[in-house]
Parts: C-alpha cells; sequence; structure tokens
C-alpha cells in the first residue's frame, strides 16, 4: 500500500486518502455517523485522518477508515472544521469560536 499524505471529501461526501502525487490509495470511506464528510484532513507522521461531518461530529480515522475516536460539541454551535496542526487540531465552530484539541476531544487552549 502507498504511503498517505493527505485525505480530501469527494462530491458523494465520502473520503479519499490520497498519495505525495495526488492519487487515490484504497478504496473511499463513508462515514458510519453525523452524515456526509464536509471537512477531511491526515496527519502522515500520526498516521491519522480526521473527518467533520455535516452534523459536527468529528472522526478520528486510522489509514483504512476504522474509526479510533469520535466527539462532538453542542448541536446550538456544532463544529464546521477540525484540521491537523501538528500533532494537535485545529477546531473551529459555527460562531467562529476556535479550540486546540487533543486527537480524544480534548481542549488544550480556547482559541477566542
Amino acid at each position: 500500500m502507498a504511503r498517505i499524505y493527505a485525505a480530501c471529501v469527494e462530491a458523494n461526501g465520502n473520503v479519499a486518502f490520497l498519495d505525495e502525487r495526488g492519487n487515490k490509495v484504497g478504496a473511499s470511506h463513508s462515514p458510519t455517523q453525523g452524515g456526509k464528510a464536509i471537512c477531511a484532513d491526515f496527519n502522515p507522521s500520526l498516521n491519522l485522518g480526521v473527518v467533520t461531518t455535516e452534523r459536527g461530529i468529528v472522526l478520528i480515522w486510522n489509514e483504512f477508515g476504522g474509526c479510533k475516536f469520535s466527539w462532538s460539541d453542542p448541536q446550538s454551535n456544532p463544529i464546521v472544521s477540525a484540521r491537523w496542526m501538528g500533532d494537535n487540531l485545529f477546531v473551529q465552530r459555527k460562531n467562529g469560536n476556535a479550540t486546540m484539541r487533543r486527537v480524544n476531544g480534548a481542549v488544550l487552549k480556547y482559541l477566542n
């Protein structure tokens, strides 16, 4: 299997993992909770992907699409994106507030 460097959301809401040339690696993966994917990112050093769904659930996936962690915020102010920043996650909510979090969702720092 080729090494994974990135993740992207396909038009149908599934997630594809990509190699260093942007070629798809393996099959696409569909979120099993929270609806379609709206945001995806991959951390090659941790070999983990992060997926944000349309209902504001954050899923942490291994390179095979298996879910290791999932978490969310109150639906009154759902998460709209989660991206890797080093080994932690930059998470933005609908109202614009942002946090730095660990892979398990624990808040490291409020950024607003």
